[in-house]
């Protein structure tokens, strides 16, 4: 009465290693383990707190935590269990975006290009589509650790070497200022 439909990658005896071995089309849904998809949410979930403890402990300037906050999508899309071509485009925006804030626009944006005509060779041309998806993930990853190598030291480094601040005069000149006010007021009754 009910007609079962099985996937074209199951077998009579159901070993997940047969199915693995006899990939089909590359949109076809992956059959893997319960614990490997676990372990893939534990190292997305083990890099998105690393990215957060980074940004807390190296205190960055407001450009520096905004790129560190756009990388946190890039982060979060790749590492994810499933990739689906339109999220190249969040993480060529988001890295972008970040590149511009640490400078590093050039390096940042050929990987990105790289690894976004990459993702045209995985889908939907299909052309050599595992050797393209290797790039892609490469790529993309390499550019994150750029914009996370990118993000400067907090500007209170920048004051202790005395450089300029708004107010047009370094901390040592203000220091002087200050001194001189007090003798003023020392000789002056």
């Amino acid at each position: 009465m009910f007609t079962r439909i099985t996937s074209p990658f199951a077998s009579a005896s159901n070993n997940e290693s047969t199915r693995a071995s006899q990939p089909g089309p590359i949109y076809n849904a992956a059959t893997v383990s319960h614990g490997t998809n676990q372990l893939v949410v534990a190292v997305q979930a083990l890099v998105l707190v690393g990215l957060a403890v980074f940004v807390v402990r190296r205190r960055p300037s407001l450009p520096g935590a905004v790129a560190a906050a756009a990388a946190a999508p890039v982060l979060f899309l790749l590492l994810n269990k499933v990739f689906s071509a339109q999220y190249i485009l969040v993480i060529v925006a988001a890295g972008f975006l970040a590149a511009a804030l640490v400078g590093r626009s050039r390096p940042i944006g050929v990987l990105l290009l790289i690894a976004a005509t990459a993702n045209a060779l995985v889908y939907p041309l299909t052309v050599q589509w595992r050797p393209a998806s290797a790039v892609l993930f490469a790529c993309a990853l390499v550019s994150v650790g750029l914009i996370l190598g990118g993000i400067d030291r907090p500007t209170l480094d920048r004051a202790r070497r005395g450089v300029k601040r708004r107010s047009g005069l370094r901390r040592d000149d203000r220091a002087v200022g200050v001194e001189a006010r007090t003798r003023c007021a020392e000789v002056l009754p």
